[in-house]
């Protein structure tokens, strides 16, 4: 199958350059600012691939198309999940990473945004410390417990 073939070679490549590209030793934002720098750098290359990757996320899982993607999204997830390994929660901070940046590629994708490392680097921040930290007037509300 075609399909096949096409997410085999870039799925692969893709892989490739997250994987080598957030495997080195730092802090965690520096290796997530290299991971999201490549995955979005990939993105940018392969416009069709990745529109074609991206939608596939949400093809029913028993489709031929979700069998044949899952793996490479399923290493993807895998990838992102070693860079949390110290945290009980890193198959949900790896999701949340993943999808961040999945998000940004598909906005990107319309138009709307580009996608570059100064770009990268602002939404690894956002992701490790909140949307509050760059807005000083935006300070969320004291919830009092009702009585």
């Amino acid at each position: 199958m075609l399909l096949a073939e096409i997410i085999a070679v870039y799925g692969d490549e893709l892989l490739d350059r997250v994987r080598r590209d957030s495997s080195r030793t730092g802090t965690i934002s520096s290796n997530l600012h290299r991971a999201a720098s490549s995955l979005f750098e990939f993105a940018a290359a392969h416009v069709d691939f990745y529109r074609v990757y991206l939608s596939l996320w949400f093809a029913p899982p028993e489709s031929e198309s979700a069998t044949i993607a899952h793996p490479y999204h399923q290493s993807l997830y895998e990838l992102m999940k070693t860079m949390f390994a110290e945290s009980k929660h890193s198959a949900q901070y790896a999701f949340s990473f993943l999808g961040l940046l999945h998000t940004f590629v598909g906005v990107f994708l319309s138009g709307t945004v580009t996608l570059d490392r100064k770009a990268a680097r602002r939404i690894v921040h956002q992701f490790l410390h909140g949307i509050m930290a760059d807005e000083p007037g935006m300070q969320p509300a004291l919830v009092r417990a009702e009585e």
